[in-house]
């Protein structure tokens, strides 16, 4: 049998490129596996059949011919090793190849083959999360998330919903440092099957492990032992003193039949999702790792060795289906000893299920943000300031933007607190403060953030950018964009250090209410420690940065209409923008004249 290809090592090419030789290695030797396996399906019925001829011979021949199907039989046993083995492996490389193509698939900027949004991760009236896509169909989750257990999709949601202090952030960007060249790790975790994924998630685990006990396992565990030897040491004495033991035994056994049966009936399905998860998290303890954050998560992992022996006992208790123990299995209070067992492994490492499981999910998280780090190279590692408000962005661009996106560069901190951004439609405006709060996303989950450079101080996202009416909620959109405005201005008031993004603030209103209500609104966040942009296209808003004078600033984006057509170049810059082209487009379109 030929050797089967090999894998090439991580290129040092593009991503991309690695990505594509890692799916073209993967499909040759799932090729090269479904090609093996039917060959060996063919030899293995062959060797079947000469086994089933050769045993037709013996049984016509006689004793003299005994030896002869032995070498059938070893054939079709090593056979259907063979068999076995390669199709596992060409198992995993499908599921390689399914990794790739969904990696390729989100670098490229298309959806990803099954899609997970998070939104049944979202809070209730979440200040950022909807507003500028962290959550939901086309999200930054969506980008990042690998399919994970919902251990790891609870980790990277709430990375991504609230900040973390800034020791925090920084021990999860060395680990995601760490992380970004281990791609083998990553797809080895990330396309495991189907049945030990959904193992991992099982929520009844926890909850199993850590409900009380129904056994004593120390007293009643003793008790059994006591009762299996002494009637194991009477059948060596007499007929009736190991009948008197067996019938205590039964006694005894009928007195805790009804906890035992509990006790294994509750512990079936975990037991079983544990013991799919084990090869998991033994893989994950078992990776040499160096930062600090890594480190701690393989201690928590190494400890779940544990797992073993409640495994192991869980499999001997099996055996009691086997015909040939079954006449033993009442004599040796089989079932009773494995629930003895179980609920003595749950007195000591049930409290510790919920921190593997937590430190296995977390540990998914921190692959996730790595494979989003290996494909954005150029993206850079945030400086956490200890000190703030402060953001100070050089070259920030929207990671979700298909091509190149333009850069732009800002700051906000110390004496200025506010940009008023003025600019037509379509001009760049909503882009600029969805590029802005998911960089500080990014940056305050631990994750690289798609700009030159970018330091800023723990900040509070509130974010007013894509609020819709609701029917169902009787709400309009001016009423939604308050609740909005109300949610940035209570975080402001409970002393968070916020940073506020408003879309068009308050163009659901007359232009008198506008700017005098926008003012008040900028003012007040202003007072309370708060740092922001706000969008307009109306110019009577530029006014503001008059009013508060140095802590508030005008910049514009420029639009220009040519062949009766807008042109943007995204570019942000200093001052008011000069005049509209909203009539000349009309015009262009015929609208008016």
């Amino acid at each position: 049998m030929n050797s089967d290809p090999e894998t090439p090592p991580l290129s040092p090419a593009t991503p991309s490129q690695a990505y594509l030789e890692r799916l073209e290695a993967r499909a040759a030797l799932a090729d090269w596996g479904g090609r093996r396996e039917e060959m060996l399906s063919n030899l293995r019925l062959l060797a079947f059949t000469a086994l089933l001829v050769a045993g037709a011979y013996v049984w016509g021949a006689g004793g003299a011919a005994l030896i002869l199907p032995a070498p059938f039989a070893a054939a079709f046993g090593l056979l259907v090793w063979l068999h076995d083995m390669v199709h596992q492996r060409r198992r995993r490389a499908e599921r390689g190849v399914a990794y790739y193509r969904d990696r390729r698939a989100r670098l490229e900027g298309r959806r990803p083959e099954a899609p997970d949004p998070g939104l049944d991760l979202l809070p209730e009236g979440h200040p950022y999360a909807l507003h500028i896509d962290v959550l939901g169909p086309g999200s930054l989750f969506e980008r990042l998330a690998c399919r994970g257990s919902a251990a790891a999709r609870e980790a990277l949601a709430g990375w991504l919903l609230a900040p973390a202090p800034p020791h925090e952030i920084r021990s999860r960007q060395e680990a995601v440092l760490e992380l970004r060249p281990k791609l083998d790790l990553r797809e080895e975790i990330a396309s495991r099957d189907a049945v030990i994924a959904k193992a991992m998630e099982s929520p009844g685990i926890a909850a199993w492990a850590e409900a009380p006990p129904m056994l004593d396992a120390r007293r009643e565990g003793w008790t059994t032992l006591v009762l299996v030897c002494v009637t194991l040491g009477c059948l060596a004495l007499s007929w009736q003193a190991f009948l008197a033991s067996a019938a205590v035994q039964a006694i005894y056994a009928r007195i805790l039949r009804r906890r035992v049966r509990e006790v294994l009936k509750r512990a079936d399905g975990p037991v079983r999702n544990l013991a799919l998860a084990w090869g998991i998290l033994e893989r994950l303890a078992r990776e040499p790792l160096h930062s600090g954050r890594l480190k701690a998560l393989r201690e928590r992992l190494i400890e779940a060795a544990a797992l073993r022996p409640l495994t192991r006992g869980w499999d001997r208790l099996e055996w009691a289906n086997n015909q040939l123990l079954a006449l033993l299995v009442p004599f040796l209070l089989w079932r009773t000893r494995g629930a003895i067992a179980v609920e003595r492994w749950r007195a000591r490492w049930g409290g510790s299920v919920r921190g593997w499981l937590s430190a296995t999910g977390e540990f998914e998280a921190l692959l996730a943000l790595s494979a989003y780090a290996m494909e954005r190279p150029d993206d850079c590692v945030a400086e956490i300031a200890d000190e703030g408000p402060l953001l100070d962005v050089r070259g920030i661009r929207h990671p979700l933007l298909a091509g190149e996106a333009v850069a732009n560069d800002l700051m906000l901190g110390a004496d200025l607190r506010v940009l008023v951004v003025t600019g037509s439609n379509m001009s760049g405006k909503s882009t600029l403060l969805r590029a802005v709060g998911v960089g500080v996303v990014l940056a305050q989950a631990g994750a690289p953030v798609a700009a030159r450079s970018f330091r800023l101080s723990p900040l509070r996202v509130a974010a007013s950018v894509q609020t819709v009416d609701s029917l169902r909620a009787g709400a309009s959109r001016f009423y939604a964009e308050l609740q909005a405005i109300r949610r940035a201005v209570q975080l402001a008031e409970a002393g968070e250090p916020v940073l506020f993004l408003l879309d068009e603030l308050l163009h659901g209103t007359n232009s008198r209410d506008r700017e005098v209500g926008a003012t008040e609104v900028v003012r007040s966040l202003v007072e309370r420690g708060a740092i922001g942009l706000l969008t307009t296209h109306d110019l009577a808003l530029a006014k503001i940065p008059g009013l508060l004078g140095p802590r508030a600033r005008n910049v514009h984006f420029e639009s220009r209409l040519e062949g009766g057509e807008l042109r943007f170049d995204y570019r942000l810059k200093e001052g008011v923008v000069e005049g509209s082209n909203a009539l000349e487009l009309m015009r262009a379109l015929g609208l008016i004249r």
